[in-house]
């Protein structure tokens, strides 16, 4: 009777710890599914619906182990959205906001050429034979980065300082250099006037604002020639 009465206790045990991991599956599978959109240029309209209703097929997965890589491999394979923020609020809600990506810098390797985005991660390459390739929206110039390919995601945030400083990246900065072991940037513009920006890794906010100054105070036809130094 004893052992009955132990094991009458271990299936309610079991039953017990089964009924509540459903019963916390159900509580907390996700029911609502908020996406917000950062839109640069209104080009994507196709890719953002696509994404949109891959993201509606999370609905009813289990909100506790949802991350930004589930949320990621539902958009779409053309690379022009990615993931800003991923949100849960428990018990069925993820809040999702994606974003444009949108090309900026232009850097030779090998045979071809890179495009990369706004934050310094890659969106396409292009063979070399049809030349540097222009922004695949508006057609203009993307910025030049001459450095080393590791660089390029902490140059991207460097400038990102400038482009907010100035107002504008790409229609302003033509090429950027960065020689192997010097700690510098050579920043040429697009109107003629280059920087020389020491210690390039540190205090970018402060070293755009120092530049700005600089060419706040140029006349315009200053503005077409002379190298002036930043630290």
């Amino acid at each position: 009777m004893r052992y009955i009465r132990k094991f009458t206790a271990l299936i309610l045990a079991i039953i017990f710890c089964v009924a509540l991991v459903v019963g916390v599956g159900i509580i907390f599978s996700v029911k609502n599914v908020n996406v917000t959109y950062l839109d640069y240029s209104g080009t994507h309209s196709r890719a953002l619906t696509e994404s949109v209703e891959n993201l509606n097929e999370l609905k009813g997965t289990q909100l506790v182990f949802l991350d930004e890589e589930s949320v990621r491999e539902k958009l779409t394979d053309d690379g022009v959205i990615a993931v800003e923020s991923v949100q849960k609020i428990f018990p069925a809600t993820v809040n999702i906001v994606l974003r444009e990506r949108m090309e900026c810098f232009v850097w030779e390797a090998g045979q071809s050429y890179n495009v990369y985005d706004d934050r310094g991660a890659l969106m396409r390459s292009v063979g070399k034979e049809y030349g540097i390739p222009l922004n695949s929206i508006d057609g203009s110039p993307n910025v030049v980065l001459n450095a080393e390919e590791d660089l390029i995601p902490e140059l991207a945030a460097f400038l990102g300082h400038f482009k907010d400083k100035f107002g504008a990246l790409r229609s302003l900065v033509e090429e950027v250099t960065v020689h192997y072991g010097v700690d510098a940037a050579i920043i040429e513009l697009r109107s003629g006037l280059t920087y020389t920006v020491s210690a390039w890794r540190e205090g970018g906010e402060t070293k755009a604002e120092r530049a700005f100054q600089i060419y706040s105070a140029l006349s315009d036809a200053e503005r077409t020639k002379g190298v002036y130094a930043v630290s």
